[in-house]
């Protein structure tokens, strides 16, 4: 088994509820992020991970391979 632990800046991106976002935000939209229901938003947030795999000395690869994310994503938008 080989374990590997880092981090990494992702990027996150995705549609929330209108009301949702602006019972929590002040910010205005410009007008290509308005329709009726949702606006798009996008947040950036460093992901503490560990990758459990298996190597295979003859072949020299990894495989099996399992991902675990070791912190909460916490962002700006959900304080």
């Amino acid at each position: 088994m080989v374990r590997i632990r880092g981090n990494s800046e992702c990027l996150f991106d995705g549609y929330m509820e209108k009301w949702e976002y602006f019972s929590e935000h002040s910010d205005t939209m410009s007008a290509t992020d308005w329709n009726d229901h949702v606006v798009n938003v996008e947040a950036e947030a460093i992901v503490e991970f560990e990758i459990m795999a298996t190597y295979d000395p003859v072949v020299g690869e990894l495989g099996g391979a399992t991902l675990r994310v070791l912190n909460e994503i916490e962002d700006e938008l959900y304080k």
